[in-house]
Order: C-alpha cells, then sequence, then structure tokens
C-alpha cells in the first residue's frame, strides 16, 4: 500500500514487510544526566573522580588548572629537555617513555604545536593524552601510516582542537579505552574501503552534547564503530568522500548526536538503542542518496531520526521477528536540514 501527499512535504509508504519513511520524531521529554559516581576507574578519572585514593581534577574543563606531568610541543619542543611546560619535550615517543605510566599510577601528558609522524604512536594503559587550550596538529604522509592508538585504559581528552590529518587511521580508539570531552577534527585521512578513524571503546563527554565533538571528513570511513561503542554526552559527524558502506552493526546513541554522509543507498544498523539523541543520515551528491535500514530488535525514546535525502531514500523497518520499542511518533520528511542540535 502506498500514499503520497501532493507535495513532497509529506511521503509515506509501506512495503511488507517493511515499513518505509522519511523521518521519526519520539518523545519530548529531557532526561537529566546523572552524575558521574559509580563509573569505571577510566572514566572516572576523566571526569574528576577520584581513583585509587587520590583525587584528580577535572581535565575535560577549559576553565581547570590541568596538573600535566609531562608537556610535549611538536613546534617547538625539545627531546633533551626537562619535559615541563617551559621546557617541553619534541616527540610524544619521548613523553610516554619518561612518563613510566602504569594502570595504578596515571600520568598526563600535554600536547600542542604541530608534529609530522612518521610512524604510529601508541597511548598506553595509564595515559591521558590532554590537548592544550591553543590546540595541537598531528600531521601523516600520503595516508600510508596509521596516527595513535588509544590502548586499553589510555584516555584522550582536552581543552583545545586535535587536528589529524594524512593517515592511513588517524585514531584508532582499543576497546577500553577513553575519548571524553574535547574538539577532535579529523580530515582527508583513510584509504579506499578503509577508515579514517576506528572506535572500538568510549565516546564519552561529561554532560550536554557539545563538551565532547568528532567531526571526521575523510577518503573512506567504511565501518568507523563497532557493536561495542556506546555514544554518550556527544556530537559525532562522520562524512566518507569516497562513496561507501557501512555493515549492520549495533548502535547506542544516549544523549548523542550522530549525523553520517556517503555511505551508499542505505546505511545500515542492527540493534538501535537511542534515548535523547538525534540521528541524522545525509546525502552526498546523486550517488549517495542514503537513507537507513534498521535490522534488529531496537528501542528509541526521546529521539529523532531524519533521513535527509528528499524523495529518494528514506527509512526502511527490516527487523523481521524483532521487537521495536518506540514512544509517540511523528512521521515527517525534512530537507536539506541537519538535524544535530545542541
Amino acid at each position: 500500500m502506498s500514499k503520497h501527499a501532493s507535495s513532497t512535504k509529506y511521503s509515506f509508504s509501506r512495503v511488507l514487510p517493511r515499513v518505509v519513511l522519511s523521518t521519526v520524531l519520539i518523545g519530548s521529554s529531557v532526561p537529566k544526566f546523572s552524575s558521574a559516581a559509580g563509573l569505571d576507574k577510566t572514566t572516572a578519572y576523566a571526569q574528576g573522580q577520584s581513583v585509587s585514593g587520590g583525587g584528580y581534577q577535572r581535565l575535560a574543563n577549559k576553565d581547570a588548572q590541568v596538573h600535566i606531568d609531562i608537556w610535549v610541543d611538536g613546534t617547538a619542543g625539545d627531546d633533551n629537555s626537562a619535559g615541563d611546560e617551559q621546557h617541553p619535550l619534541r616527540t610524544l615517543d619521548e613523553a610516554i617513555k619518561k612518563a613510566g605510566a602504569t594502570a595504578a599510577q596515571h600520568k598526563t601528558i600535554g600536547i600542542k604545536g604541530t608534529y609530522a609522524l612518521t610512524h604510529t604512536v601508541s597511548i598506553p594503559e595509564g595515559v591521558t593524552l590532554f590537548v592544550a587550550a591553543s590546540g595541537a596538529t598531528i600531521q601523516g604522509t600520503g595516508n600510508t601510516i596509521d596516527g595513535l592508538i588509544l590502548q586499553n585504559g589510555a584516555t584522550l581528552t582536552g581543552a583545545g582542537t586535535l587536528t589529524m590529518t594524512g593517515f592511513k587511521t588517524a585514531l584508532t580508539a582499543k576497546e577500553g579505552s577513553l575519548i571524553t570531552d574535547g574538539t577532535y577534527v579529523f580530515k582527508n585521512n583513510g584509504q579506499e574501503d578503509g577508515c579514517g578513524i576506528s572506535l572500538q571503546g568510549k565516546v564519552h563527554g561529561s554532560t550536554g552534547k557539545d563538551k565532547l565533538t568528532i567531526t571526521a571528513d575523510d577518503i573512506c570511513d567504511t565501518d568507523f564503530y563497532t557493536d561495542s561503542v556506546v555514544f554518550e554526552n556527544c556530537t559525532v559527524s562522520v562524512t566518507s568522500q569516497t562513496r561507501t558502506w557501512f555493515d549492520a552493526r549495533n548502535l547506542t546513541l544516549k544523549n548523542a548526536c550522530l549525523s553520517v554522509a556517503g555511505f551508499g543507498m542505505s546505511y545500515y544498523v542492527n540493534n538501535l538503542t537511542m534515548e535523547n539523541s538525534e540521528f541524522t543520515i545525509n546525502k552526498r551528491g546523486w550517488r549517495h542518496a542514503t537513507g537507513l535500514t534498521i535490522q534488529g530488535s531496537s528501542t528509541i525514546k526521546d529521539s529523532t531520526i531524519t533521513a535527509n535525502a528528499g524523495s529518494t531514500a528514506g527509512i526502511s523497518v527490516g527487523a523481521q521477528d524483532k521487537e521495536i520499542n518506540w514512544l509517540y511518533r511523528i512521521f515527517r520528511q525534512l530537507l536539506s536540514r541537519n538535524a544535530c542540535r545542541n
């Protein structure tokens, strides 16, 4: 059965056993963010809680006085220096070696300036990488090597903007790692059928949706996150310049805004869990009329899903023998509008 209005503003269709629509607005109330009490050690440390009996300052607050164990300045540093703020080191390798961090003894490395990496740098367990308020830029060459790898127990946060460009995969955040408050920009990374970023750990801001932002505009960002990732208190925007795909993986958004573009004729999701969140699928050129296909059991509450592709694509709910739970539904079509709001 198919029903069409005289204009393009409203468009609904049903093709059994799937329901195809353009936009879903679910619910209206906004749940309150709970405190960080009870979080695991890595998350609590990054958000200013007491860890291993010691109190730590809130690293992600731009106005906070952050304790930095070792400073690195890719522009003006010297690896023969002491590593304090007045005499920073030049390379992350030297800073990691000097830090000697462990799971029980966290160390914070502050970074600023511009780096040209010729090899991959692994941030080990117990190290927090803090981006200075002045920002930091890390550059690769010819998209031939990976950039940073956050290992299990490592944290990325900061007061300024971290920009990474020219890598095969600029940032790999392993399971058990944490990306928290900060601004992270990834540009022109990746290779054909590859991913400019790879998110496998926690993406968890302290509060709101604007303290943690990730923007990726890469050559290719196929499968840029894994099933285990929870996007919480953040805004994430990922554009694949090369038309690619996304294999159906679980997606969890909690007080988060995710927008994607360049993912073929449909962006596939397995189990979709959303609460107080926004999910926008944008088109990119005539061959990128991307819609959304939900394939697994899903729970959607107080959230918005927008397929920004006009009449060429919509939202397909094809969860055969699965359960889709949502509250109060309004269906409508939105043209050329980014639904992500802080």
